[in-house]
């Protein structure tokens, strides 16, 4: 019982290990995309965007806005991602680790991945601002 007792407390004060952090190589912004959909049928678009007649024409971002955009992934609060409709402000295809990654940003607020089905929560008005001045210049 003392040693359960003992683990309990060990494991309540152990501090967390830190999130591994983002690491982007580059990212390209299709220049017309889906406005809305459900995030399964926003991912079958990107698989395959001629099936959808999506425009596949691509802008390349700039590297301090690739920096900005490293940043806040890294201070982003990080929620698993569930199927949902959503509205498409930017869609992205982020280069992490020589990997695509599908990235839809929705709002100012929540920026997801499709791959890793991951939801990226921005809580400070800071990073709000950073991403909002981001969707403004790459739409």
């Amino acid at each position: 019982m003392k040693c359960l007792l003992i683990f309990c407390l060990l494991s309540c004060c152990m501090k967390e290990p830190l999130e591994s952090q983002v690491n982007l190589n580059d990212i390209l912004v299709f220049k017309e995309f889906y406005k809305a959909g459900s995030t399964a049928l926003l991912t079958n678009v990107f698989n395959d965007p001629m099936k959808h007649n999506n425009d596949t024409a691509k802008i390349t971002v700039e590297k301090q806005d690739v920096k900005n955009f490293e940043t806040l992934l890294n201070s982003a609060k990080v929620k698993k991602h569930v199927q949902m409709k959503i509205n498409v402000e930017l869609a992205l295809v982020v280069k992490i680790d020589k990997k695509d990654h599908y990235f839809i940003i929705s709002t100012p607020e929540l920026i997801i991945d499709l791959v890793s089905n991951q939801n990226y929560v921005l809580k400070e008005d800071s990073h709000k601002k950073l991403l909002s001045e981001f969707i403004e210049k790459y739409k």
